[in-house]
C-alpha cells in the first residue's frame, strides 16, 4: 500500500516538473509494489510528457494488465501510438476503449481526428456524430466538426458547425479566428469583419 505522504511527494514532483526525481522514486517503489496501477500510470504519463512514447506505452500496458477494463488507459495507449504515427495500433486501442464503454465519447473523438488526418472523412464524420450524440453541448466537438468539413471543402457544413460552437461558447477564440479566416478564403469579407469584431 502506497502511503499518502509518498503519493503527495510524487504529485509535488509532477507540479514542479521534477520528472527525473518522480521517475526515480516511482521505479524504486514499483519494485516493492509491482501491481500498483497508480505507479504504472504516473510513470506512463510522465514518459509521455517527456515524449518518450515507447516507454510510456510499456507502462500503460502494465497498468492495463493490472486493470484490464480501464477505458482511460486504452485511450492513452492509443494516443501514444498516434504520437508514434502507428495508426493501426492507435485505432485498435481506441476501438477497444469504445468496446469497453460505448457511452463515453473520447474514443470516438480520437477516431474522428485520426480518420480526418488520413482524409478518410466518411469515417471521421461518423465518429464525430457519435461523439456529439453523447455530448451534444460540447462546443469543442462542433469546432472539430467545422475543421473536418473545412478539410473536405464543404464550407456550408463547416460554417454550420463553427456557428454551433459559438452558440455554445461565444468566446471560443480559436473558432472566431478560424471562421474569420474561412470567410476571407471564401471572399465573404463582411462576415469576416463581423466575426473579427466579436
Amino acid at each position: 500500500m502506497l502511503t499518502k505522504e509518498f503519493i503527495n511527494k510524487l504529485k509535488y514532483y509532477h507540479t514542479k516538473k521534477e520528472y527525473k526525481s518522480l521517475i526515480k522514486d516511482s521505479k524504486e517503489m514499483l519494485k516493492k509494489h509491482p501491481n500498483s496501477f497508480f505507479l504504472c500510470d504516473i510513470l506512463a504519463s510522465t514518459y509521455g510528457i517527456l515524449e518518450n512514447f515507447y516507454v510510456a506505452i510499456e507502462y500503460y500496458k502494465k497498468a492495463l494488465n493490472i486493470e484490464p477494463d480501464s477505458y482511460e488507459i486504452c485511450c492513452s495507449i492509443g494516443i501514444s501510438y498516434l504520437k508514434l504515427n502507428n495508426l493501426d495500433e492507435a485505432k485498435k486501442y481506441f476501438l477497444k476503449a469504445i468496446e469497453m464503454d460505448p457511452s463515453k465519447s473520447e474514443g470516438y473523438i480520437r477516431l474522428a481526428v485520426m480518420y480526418g488526418q488520413q482524409s478518410d472523412f466518411q469515417n471521421s464524420v461518423l465518429n464525430l456524430e457519435k461523439a456529439i450524440s453523447l455530448e451534444p453541448n460540447n462546443a469543442q466537438l462542433y469546432y472539430l466538426g467545422g475543421t473536418i468539413f473545412s478539410s473536405m471543402k464543404n464550407y456550408d457544413d463547416a460554417f454550420m458547425f463553427y456557428n454551433q460552437c459559438l452558440t455554445l461558447m461565444s468566446d471560443h477564440n480559436d473558432c472566431l479566428r478560424t471562421i474569420s479566416q474561412l470567410c476571407i478564403e471564401t471572399e465573404d469579407y463582411e462576415k469576416a469583419k463581423f466575426y473579427l469584431k466579436r
